[in-house]
C-alpha cells in the first residue's frame, strides 16, 4: 500500500509541477500553489488548445511506447508513464477551467462556475473511460497496453475526484463563512469549528456507507489480491531467512564442537 501511494504521490507531484510550467510559458503568468490564476489572467482560446493538445500527446506517447515494445516493467518507465497520464488529466482539468473563465463562469469563489467544470470535466472523463474500457475488452490486446489503459482510467477517475473535491472546498469556506458572520444563527461560530463539525459528520455519514457496501464489493472483485501475494511473498522470505540463520547456527555449533 506504501508503494502504490508512494508511486502516486511522485507521478501527481511531478504532473503538476510540469504543467503549471506549461501554463506559464504558454501564458506568461505563473499560477498559485493551487495551480489558478488570477481571473481574466488565464490561458487564451489558443494556450487552452496547445495545452490540451500537449495533454493528448502525452498520454498518445505512453500507449505509443507500449505499442512499439520500448516499455519495459521497470520503476523509471513506471513512473514516465505515470506522469505522462496525470500530465493528460490536468491538462483536461485546467482547459476546461480556462474555457469556462472565458465566459464568465470561473471567477474566484464562484460556485456554479466550479459544479459546471466538475460536470464538464466528469462527463469528458467518463467518455474517454467508455472508449477506453472498450478497447481493453478485446482480447487482442497487449497485456502492458491493457495494464496501461487500466493506469489511465486510474488517472481519470483522479481527475474527476479533484474536481468535485474543489467544489466541496469552496462550498464548505462559504458555509464557514455565513456561520461565522452569525447567518442563520444568534451567535457567530468560528470558521475552524464548523469546518471539523462538517467533516466530523461527512466522516460519519460516508464510513458506514463504504465499510459495508464498497469495502465488501472491492474484496469480491479481488482488489486486494496483490497485498495478499505481497504479504505471502513475504513471509516466505522471513521464512527461508529463519531457515537460513538456522543453518548457519548449526554449521557454526559443529565447528565448535569439532575444535
Amino acid at each position: 500500500e506504501v508503494e502504490e501511494t508512494m508511486e502516486d504521490v511522485i507521478g501527481l507531484t511531478l504532473s503538476f509541477m510540469l504543467v503549471q510550467s506549461l501554463r506559464f510559458g504558454i501564458g506568461g503568468l505563473l499560477p498559485n500553489i493551487e495551480g489558478d490564476l488570477p481571473f481574466g489572467r488565464d490561458l487564451t482560446f489558443a494556450g487552452s488548445v496547445t495545452l490540451a493538445g500537449i495533454g493528448f500527446a502525452s498520454a498518445a506517447t505512453v500507449f505509443f511506447r507500449v505499442l512499439s515494445g520500448r516499455h519495459k516493467d521497470t520503476f523509471v518507465q513506471e513512473m514516465i508513464n505515470l506522469v505522462c497520464q496525470f500530465v493528460f488529466a490536468w491538462s483536461i482539468m485546467f482547459t476546461v477551467d480556462a474555457t469556462l473563465e472565458r465566459h464568465g463562469m470561473a471567477e474566484e469563489g464562484d460556485e456554479l462556475g466550479v459544479v459546471c467544470a466538475a460536470l464538464i470535466i466528469t462527463a469528458v472523463s467518463f467518455g474517454f473511460i467508455f472508449v477506453l474500457d472498450k478497447i481493453a475488452d478485446i482480447n487482442t490486446t497487449n497485456p502492458l497496453l491493457d495494464k496501461s489503459i487500466i493506469g489511465c482510467v486510474s488517472t481519470l477517475g483522479i481527475l474527476i475526484g479533484f474536481s468535485w473535491e474543489k467544489c466541496f472546498d469552496i462550498a464548505v469556506d462559504d458555509i464557514a463563512v455565513e456561520v461565522h458572520q452569525g447567518k442563520g444563527f444568534n451567535v457567530a461560530i468560528p470558521a475552524a469549528i464548523t469546518k471539523m463539525v462538517m467533516a466530523i459528520a461527512l466522516a460519519l455519514f460516508v464510513t458506514p456507507a463504504w465499510r459495508f457496501y464498497i469495502l465488501p464489493i472491492v474484496f469480491q472483485m479481488g482488489g486486494f489480491d496483490k497485498v495478499e501475494d505481497e504479504d505471502a511473498e513475504a513471509g516466505t522470505q522471513k521464512k527461508t531467512m529463519r531457515r537460513q540463520a538456522t543453518n548457519a547456527g548449526n554449521v557454526i555449533e559443529r565447528v565448535e564442537e569439532r575444535r
